[in-house]
């Protein structure tokens, strides 16, 4: 299926579907990626904006202020650890990080024959 076929879940962002956009067409194009894992990579895209949002907020705003001559940390900190939480978490489903992304390869990907070297091995 193209990365049209599958419904983006209503509760994306607008942010969050231009990373849902992406990453159904990498997912796809090694035939990782079924109507089931809707609901779950819609989250993960949803996490993803959450995490660029908080971001570039701390970086505007800086990740304290002082209130009542207490620092603080700005409430974006928070919005960033657990959005990376979630990326982390749903995102090695998906393989977004090497060792999964290896796992899901040999999954999904067709075995190919030997060479003569690796006979060798």
């Amino acid at each position: 299926m193209t990365n049209n076929s599958y419904k983006k879940p209503a509760f994306l962002s607008t942010k969050a579907r231009k990373y849902w956009d992406f990453l159904t067409k990498q997912l796809e194009s090694i035939e990782a990626f079924h109507e089931i894992d809707t609901l779950q990579l819609g989250i993960l895209c949803n996490a993803l904006n959450d995490y660029e949002q908080a971001t570039k907020q701390l970086d505007k705003e800086g990740r304290t202020y002082l209130k009542g001559g207490m620092i603080r940390l700005h409430p974006a900190n928070q919005i960033q650890a657990d959005s990376l939480k979630t990326i982390k978490e749903i995102g090695a489903g998906f393989g977004l990080n090497f060792r999964s992304r290896e796992s899901l390869l040999k999954v999904f990907m067709p075995k190919k024959e030997k060479d003569e070297f690796d006979r060798l091995i």
